[in-house]
């Protein structure tokens, strides 16, 4: 879990992704 924290706080940073983009990749490891 801790290294999926991270993943998110390095796609906050870049800003080069949306909320929704970031949305969809939580879902994606919660499946996982």
């Amino acid at each position: 879990m801790k290294n999926n924290f991270k993943i998110v706080e390095k796609l906050q940073k870049t800003r080069k992704y949306t909320k929704k983009s970031i949305v969809k990749k939580l879902e994606k490891v919660i499946n996982l």
